[in-house]
């Protein structure tokens, strides 16, 4: 059973007779058994009757404005889903070793922005690459331009872009995801 404290109720709103509305915090990620544990355990603390409990859960650290990473909801029946790595899935991210894989590595990131994958940058024959791993199922690769930014930090372009869509990686080592409209997504070191 997964104790409050692995995680805290950010908000709890309710609409009768209609639905119910909570967001939580987790501590860490959880796994789907401990996910359905606590989706369960949330949804039967109503103290008021409603036809639907829908739950979105954060994790400590993460971006408080991007999508849930999951959600719980009874609607009537319960159900899960992940948007980004569960923590089995996330361990195995987590002990990618890129320098086992590459050569001049520049930095490697976990990216969990809709697809869930490793990017990596390195040098090879004087080109610069990102490669886009799964791990256990391979890898996309494509040639980046590189150039420095007068407010710091290193532009990465597709060499084949169209959309007129960048990486930076900025002084601290975070990999900052833009396009025409600004920075969309960050992600911080692997």
């Amino acid at each position: 059973m997964v104790s409050n404290d692995f995680y805290t109720v950010l908000k709890d709103e309710v609409m009768l007779p209609h639905k119910r509305t909570v967001e939580v915090l987790l501590q860490e990620r959880l796994n789907v058994q401990e996910l359905q544990v606590l989706g369960l355990f949330l949804t039967e603390q109503n103290r008021q009757p409603v036809e639907r409990v829908f739950i979105g859960y954060r994790i400590e650290g993460g971006d408080p404005d991007s999508a849930y990473w999951a959600t719980t909801h009874s609607n009537p029946d319960f159900e899960i889903r992940i948007a980004g790595l569960t923590a089995d899935e996330y361990n195995v991210f987590k002990a990618y070793d890129p320098t086992a894989h590459y050569n001049n590595v520049m930095g490697a990131w976990v990216i969990e922005n809709g697809f869930n994958y490793i990017a990596v940058a390195y040098e090879k024959d004087g080109q610069v690459y990102v490669d886009d791993v799964f791990p256990g199922k391979g890898a996309y690769t494509a040639l980046h331009e590189t150039s420095e930014l007068k407010e710091g930090g290193l532009k990465l372009q597709r060499a084949d872009d169209e959309f007129g869509e960048y990486y930076v990686i900025d002084e601290v080592g975070d990999l900052q995801f833009w396009s025409e409209n600004g920075n969309y997504f960050t992600a911080t070191p692997l």
